[in-house]
């Protein structure tokens, strides 16, 4: 009978436990945690001292705008997660990029409104632990655009899990705006370019009859520049 190997029963069991605790670290990457807000994550609050002098409605007020703020924190972190497995399953079966955009339709989901979900729950998944998970999650809409807009995403996500405020993200999309100012729309991703160019497509045509004279001309005009550019790479 062959003897057991201390040194190789060992190593065998650390390489077990490691292994385990890869997959759950995988798994909760895959999964959005839950965010808990505590009065003391939203200094906000303090202005509803001002809105009352009453306590008790003070405090009512308080209490309904954590759970507001964690129920839509959590739903919109859902949506991200849902909104990017649905766009990332369809390019992975090759499906046209029209299919996505159609089924939001159908859904009555804005393509934007969607976007904007996916992209925060992109910076969800960057974030190493709930300190930064709650930042994100409370990040204005705006700064989440610019974020992308400007192609900082992994600088800002660098600096949100070294503890950074939505204020220091700002100083961080000033600067990049200061010293990179013709390149706001050069990097944009060309599934959202696709994106806008399905959605006015199928939007056009029931919409352009709707626009006032002056409207109608704003469009002609864009479609010009958009025309004397795609005629300039002939």
């Amino acid at each position: 009978m062959k003897k057991s190997n201390p040194a190789e029963m060992l190593k065998n069991r650390f390489n077990l436990i490691a292994e385990k605790e890869a997959n759950k670290k995988k798994e909760l990457l895959n999964q959005t945690a839950l965010i808990d807000y505590k009065e003391e994550d939203i200094p906000l609050l303090n202005i509803i001292n001002e809105i009352s002098d009453d306590v008790k409605v003070q405090e009512l007020l308080r209490k309904s705008s954590i759970k507001f703020l964690n129920t839509i924190s959590n739903s919109t972190l859902e949506l991200g997660k849902l909104f990017e497995e649905v766009a990332g399953e369809l390019k992975k079966q090759g499906s046209p990029d029209g299919i996505y955009i159609k089924w939001l339709e159908s859904i009555n989901m804005n393509r934007m409104t969607a976007l904007r979900y996916r992209r925060r729950y992109r910076l969800f998944q960057g974030m190493k632990d709930i300190s930064g998970q709650k930042t994100v999650s409370l990040l204005s809409s705006r700064v989440i655009d610019l974020i992308f807009k400007e192609n900082v995403e992994e600088t800002a996500i660098e600096l949100l899990n070294d503890g950074a405020t939505e204020k220091d993200i700002k100083v961080l999309l000033e600067n990049k705006v200061v010293t990179l100012p013709i390149q706001i729309e050069t990097k944009l991703e060309i599934v959202e370019i696709t994106e806008k160019v399905n959605f006015i497509y199928n939007e056009f045509n029931k919409k352009v009859n709707e626009l006032s004279e002056e409207e109608k001309i704003q469009v002609n005009n864009l479609l010009s520049k958009i025309e004397k550019i795609f005629t300039n790479k002939r």
